[in-house]
C-alpha cells in the first residue's frame, strides 16, 4: 500500500482529461490474440494497481485501483485518519479501457480483490457493477485485523463498498480458499437471505470458524460468543456460521479460457486474525500465478513482501513463496516495486533466467525511482527487460501489455529508443533499450543527440562529475551534458562548448556581457565588488555586470558605461538625479551642499517649480533649489515660510497682515 497525499481538484481534473485524450487518440498497438495466448494488461496508473487478464476471449480482473470516494466522517463505521488518499481515483480510466477491450457481463470470469487497500480495491465496486464478474475473490477483513491503526486507512470502507457490490447481483463470492474444497448442492440457511451480507457483508466474520462478536465498528476480536457480545456460545449460531463460511469458500486454482489460474498467498482456513493480528493488510494480499497453455507463466503479487511478523526482512511471504515457484516470464513486481519487496533472493527464485537472448520481463506500477539498489541488480543479473507501467502513459500507451508467447514475453512497449529510469538515489538513472539497461555503456557516449557519462555499473551521472581534470555538469532531467549557462540558486556557472566548467580569474567577458571570477570555485561573483576603488553591481540573477539603473538592497543605482557607480549629482536622460555617497538614489527631501531639493517618490527626478509635498507646495528654481520669502510668479506674489511651505489665508510677515487665497496668491 502506498499512501499519498490529496491533490488539488484542478490538477486532478487535469490528469483526468490528460487519460481521457490518450483514451481516445491512442489504439490498442496490438493485433487480436490467438487461441490460447495469454495477455496480462498493466494499466499505467502510479502507485496502484489495475491489471487485466486476457486468453480466448475471456477476461479477469486482478485489482483495479484507486477510487474517488473516501470517508466524509459521517459513518462511525468508517473515520476518517491520516494518509486516506483523497480525490485520486481511476475508476473511470479503468472502465473505458475495460469497454476498449471488449469486456462485458458475458466475458468477465472473475475479480480478484487481492487485499483491502484503496490503491488495489478502491475501484472494484464501480467495476464489479457496472460488468458482473462471475466470481469474485478477496480475503475477508475487519478492522481488527490490523494491529497497528496507523495502517488501517479506510480498509474497511472499501472492502465493504466491495462487497455491497457483490450482493448487488447473483454471482459468487469467494473469501475463504482450500484446495480440497469441492461444490456441493447450496446449503439451507434456514430461510435466512442475507447469508453473504451476515457472513462478510458486516466485516465482523473473521478468518476462524467462530461467529464475530463485534461491535458496529467490526473491532472486537471474533471467537465463539454469539454475536450479542455475551459470553457463552449458541451451538446453532456456531453451525449456521459454518454453513454461511462455506458459501464463501472455493477452490484456489480455476481456468480462464485455456489458461490456469492460481490464487497463491493464502492463509489456512482455520487462521483468525482476530487473534493472530498483523500490523498491515499487505501480510495477508493475495497474489496470482497465471499459467498459459504454452506453459509460460505470469505472476501478479499484489502487495506481498518478505518482512516476518516482528517487521524484520526475511521469513515472509516471498521466503515461502520462493520455496515452490519457478520459471516465471512475466512478474508483476510487489507493492509497487518498494522496498521490502521484490528481493534479490525472491526474483533469483522465482525468475526464468535469460536463455538464448530470450528474457523476464519485470513490470513496476510505482515510481522507479523508489526501486532498491539491491533490487535493480538481481534484475540485472538475471538479464530481465524491466518496464515500468507508469512511464508508458507519458509516452500514449493505453496499458502495458504483455503477451506470453511460445518464444517468450513480448509486450506492446518495447521501445526503438532509449527510455530513461530515474531513482532518488544513486545509481540515479540507467538507460533502458526495450526494456534493458544499457549497462555496457561506459565512459562518454553520444546518446539521442546528447553527450552523456555513463559510470562503471552502466548507471548514467548526473549532477556534477569530474572527469580527469574537468568538471561537467549533467542535467538532472536526462544526464545530458549542458553547455552554456548554468544556475544553481544564487550559484551561476559557464560550462564551455566541450561541456567543462570555466574557471576564470577577475573580469571575463562571455558575448557582450562581463562578469567577474573571484575564486576558483568556478561560480561568478554576485551582487556588490570592489576593485581599485571602485564599485560595481553584478546581477543575481545572472552575474553579468550592471549599466545603467540598477535595483540592489530596495534601492537604486547608477551604473555608468564601465559599470561604475556613480555617486553626486547626475544627469540622466535629461533629469537631474542625486546619488548619495552610497550611491543610493535619493528620493524626497534632500539637503545638498545648504540647499534643499525635492527628488519626487519613485523616480527620484529633481523637481523645479511648484511642486506638492507633504500635503504643502513648494517651489524649487531652476536649480532645483527649494526659495523661501515673497516670489513672484507670473505676475503673482506668493509668500514661502521658512520651512519653504506656501503660506495661505491671513498671515502677519514682518509685522504686516497680509491676505492670501487658497492658491496662496496674494489678493
Amino acid at each position: 500500500m502506498v499512501r499519498r497525499v490529496s491533490l488539488p481538484s484542478v490538477m486532478l481534473g487535469m490528469l483526468v482529461c490528460a487519460f481521457a485524450m490518450v483514451l481516445l487518440g491512442a489504439s490498442l498497438a496490438y493485433g487480436a490474440p490467438k487461441d490460447g495466448e495469454v495477455r496480462i494488461h498493466v494499466m499505467p496508473c502510479n502507485n496502484t494497481d489495475a491489471i487485466i487478464v486476457e486468453c480466448d476471449g475471456m477476461f479477469g480482473v486482478v485489482d483495479s485501483g484507486e477510487d474517488s470516494l473516501s470517508p466524509d466522517g459521517t459513518d462511525e463505521r468508517y473515520p476518517l485518519r491520516g494518509g486516506i488518499t483523497v480525490g485520486q481515483g481511476i475508476e473511470s480510466q479503468v472502465i473505458s479501457y475495460m469497454e476498449t477491450l471488449g469486456i462485458t457481463q458475458d466475458n468477465l470470469e472473475f475479480y480478484i480483490g487481492t487485499h483491502p487497500h484503496s490503491d488495489h480495491i478502491g475501484s472494484a465496486a464501480d467495476v464489479i457493477r457496472k460488468f458482473h464478474p462471475k466470481t469474485v475473490y478477496t480475503p475477508p477483513y475487519c478492522d481488527s485485523y490490523i494491529s497497528e491503526e496507523s495502517r488501517r486507512w479506510d480498509n474497511r470502507f472499501v472492502y465493504d463498498r466491495l462487497v455491497e457490490a457483490v450482493e448487488s447481483y447473483d454471482g459468487k463470492f469467494v473469501q475463504y480458499l482450500d484446495p480440497d474444497w469441492t461444490e456441493a448442492a447450496e446449503p439451507d440457511v434456514g430461510g435466512d437471505e442475507g447469508g453473504i451480507e451476515d457472513a462478510a457483508g458486516s466485516g465482523e466474520v473473521p478468518g476462524g470458524g467462530g461467529v464475530a462478536s463485534g461491535n458496529a465498528n467490526g473491532d472486537e476480536p471474533g471467537g465463539s460468543s454469539t454475536g450479542s457480545g455475551e459470553e457463552g456460545g449458541n451451538g446453532g449460531e456456531l453451525e449456521d456460521a459454518a454453513v454461511k463460511r462455506e458459501l464463501l469458500t472455493g477452490r484456489p486454482s480455476f481456468t480462464l479460457g485455456s489458461a490456469q489460474i492460481e490464487i497463491m498467498n493464502y492463509d489456512p482456513v482455520d487462521t483468525d486474525y482476530s487473534i493472530y493480528r498483523v500490523p498491515d493488510a499487505n501480510r495477508f494480499s493475495y497474489a496470482v500465478l497465471v499459467t498459459a497453455p504454452n506453459g509460460r507463466k505470469a505472476f501478479l503479487a499484489g502487495d506481498i513482501d518478505d518482512y516476518s511478523q516482528g517487521w524484520s526482512l526475511g521469513g515472509g511471504d516471498e521466503t515461502k513463496i520462493a520455496q515452490t515457484l519457478r520459471n516465471v516470464d512475466f512478474l508483476k513486481m510487489a507493492h509497487h516495486g518498494r522496498q521490502g519487496s521484490n528481493t534479490p533472493s525472491f526474483l533469483t527464485a522465482i525468475m526464468r533466467p535469460m536463455v538464448n537472448g530470450v528474457r523476464p520481463v519485470a513490470v513496476q506500477t510505482g515510481s522507479y525511482r523508489l526501486l532498491p539498489e539491491q533490487t535493480i541488480q538481481a534484475l540485472h543479473r538475471i538479464g530481465a527487460k524491466h518496464f515500468n507501467a507508469t512511464s508508458e502513459s507519458d509516452n500514449g500507451y493505453l496499458a502495458l501489455v504483455a503477451t506470453l508467447g511460445d518464444s517468450g514475453v513480448t509486450t506492446n512497449v518495447d521501445h526503438t529508443g532509449l527510455l530513461l529510469q530515474k531513482r532518488s538515489s544513486a545509481p540515479w538513472a540507467f538507460y533502458y533499450l526495450d526494456g534493458v539497461p544499457q549497462i555496457q555503456r561506459t565512459g562518454w557516449q553520444m546518446v539521442d543527440g546528447a553527450w552523456r557519462y555513463f559510470e562503471g555499473d552502466g548507471s548514467l551521472a548526473m549532477g556534477w562529475r569530474q572527469v580527469g581534470s574537468k568538471n561537467y555538469y549533467l542535467r538532472w532531467s536526462d544526464g545530458s551534458m549542458a553547455t552554456g549557462w548554468h544556475h544553481e540558486g544564487d550559484k551561476h556557472y559557464y560550462l564551455q562548448s566541450d561541456g567543462s566548467l570555466y574557471v576564470g580569474k577577475g573580469w571575463t567577458k562571455f558575448g557582450n556581457r562581463w562578469f567577474y571570477y573571484a575564486d576558483a570555485s568556478g561560480a561568478v561573483k554576485v551582487g556588490w565588488l570592489r576593485e581599485k576603488g571602485k564599485w560595481y553591481y553584478l546581477s543575481p540573477d545572472d552575474g553579468a555586470m550592471a549599466t545603467g539603473w540598477a535595483k540592489a538592497d530596495g534601492a537604486w543605482y547608477y551604473l555608468d558605461g564601465s559599470g561604475a557607480m556613480r555617486t553626486g549629482w547626475q544627469k540622466i536622460g535629461g533629469k537631474w538625479y542625486y546619488l548619495k555617497g552610497s550611491g543610493a538614489m535619493a528620493e524626497g527631501w534632500a539637503r545638498v551642499s545648504g540647499a534643499w531639493y525635492y527628488l519626487r517618490p519613485g523616480s527620484g527626478a529633481m523637481a523645479t517649480g511648484w511642486a506638492k509635498a507633504d500635503g504643502a507646495w513648494y517651489y524649487l528654481d531652476g536649480s532645483g533649489a527649494m526659495r523661501t520669502g515673497w516670489l513672484k510668479d507670473k505676475g503673482k506674489w506668493y509668500y514661502l515660510t521658512g520651512s519653504g511651505a506656501m503660506a495661505t489665508g491671513e498671515r502677519v510677515i514682518g509685522g504686516v497682515s497680509y491676505s492670501f487665497d487658497d492658491s496662496g496668491a496674494l489678493r
